[in-house]
């Protein structure tokens, strides 16, 4: 059920960021969320981007000063599908305030007392990265995420909680390391890409071969020609004195241009080879950029496991524990807005 809800707006102007306030219909993200599981995956990527530009634009609008209440309570979605930040001091949003003190809330999306590795990431960047691991558990995405996106969300989680040895100092950083939802097809359109470069190749190779079949038949008529002059030349050897100048010249011009169409087919010969060459080429180098990507792709699996590996056991369940319990307890609140 749609409220009306006061919240943040920004206007940006060059590097100077001023803060407004608006007062519009939208429902909290944490109600949405009941009545709308299943999200289109290019909308949840912009979801991702329009948060951390919704941080981005606070923290640069307060000279750096966290929000310090980023969870599903504290982000409205409007009538018109844009996400916006609820204004903590506001006094028509105290009840909602008030819900980010219940202690399923606090402990799964408020950063708790720094210590060990969390202790270099913000509040901010801890509580976006606990609203992408909600966003990811609650919603069922329309197509599915492939394998790099999931591992690059992963990688993205870790470093704004403070869960892996490397970690973000800004939300910029997030916003650049963000998927996008067309990075899935990028694989499908390099393979089209290739297809086209070979089609072309291959088209050119056949014209210069149906060329060069069309030279060697010219070839072999030419050469027939030849044949018959030189035995009528042999035949004319023996009254040489009865031989015909014009006649002897004719059959000298027709041995040139025999001469010049087999030289012209040794031609066209050598350049279908080299096309023929230049498709191998092609499609070696397409193996070695795909063999390339592969151990590109494997390099990073390889280097988040280990960071996982060398992560305490203890750690990794009490956040899995942690994380089930949150999303019963904050996504079941049997309490009703006020």
């Amino acid at each position: 059920m749609e409220k009306m809800y006061e919240v943040l707006r920004f206007v940006e102007k060059g590097t100077e960021c001023q803060p407004s306030i608006d007062c519009l219909q939208g429902e909290l993200l944490i109600y949405y969320l009941r009545d709308n599981t299943q999200l289109d995956k290019a909308v949840l990527f912009e979801w991702f981007r329009q948060i951390a530009g919704e941080i981005r634009k606070y923290q640069q609008s307060r000279r750096g000063q966290n929000y310090r209440c980023l969870t599903p309570y504290s982000i409205v979605v409007t009538e018109e599908g844009e996400l916006l930040l609820l204004n903590p001091d506001a006094q028509e949003n105290e009840f909602v305030m008030k819900k980010m003190q219940q202690k399923a809330v606090r402990s799964h999306f408020i950063r708790p007392t720094a210590s060990g590795s969390r202790k270099n990431c913000s509040v901010d960047l801890f509580g976006y990265g606990k609203i992408l691991q909600f966003l990811l558990a609650y919603t069922e995405q329309i197509p599915e995420l492939s394998r790099s996106e999931e591992r690059r969300l992963e990688r993205i989680i870790e470093r704004c909680t403070g869960g892996g040895r490397r970690h973000y100092d800004k939300i910029s950083q997030v916003i650049r390391d963000l998927p996008e939802e067309r990075e899935e097809w990028n694989l499908e359109q390099k393979v089209k890409l290739r297809n086209v470069k070979l089609a072309v190749l291959l088209f050119a190779a056949g014209a210069v071969i149906a060329a060069a079949g069309i030279g060697m038949s010219r070839g072999r008529e030419s050469n027939n020609t030849v044949g018959k002059s030189e035995t009528a030349v042999q035949a004319q050897k023996a009254d040489d004195v009865k031989t015909i100048p014009e006649e002897h010249s004719e059959t000298e011009q027709e041995r040139k241009k025999a001469l010049e169409d087999m030289k012209w087919k040794k031609e066209m010969e050598e350049r279908v080879q080299e096309i023929l060459e230049s498709v191998k080429a092609c499609e070696k180098k397409i193996e070695e950029t795909t063999k390339e990507e592969n151990n590109g792709e494997n390099k990073e699996e390889t280097e988040q496991t280990t960071e996982q590996q060398t992560e305490e056991t203890v750690e990794k369940s009490v956040e899995e524990e942690i994380q089930q319990e949150t999303k019963q307890e904050v996504i079941n609140d049997p309490v009703v807005p006020e």
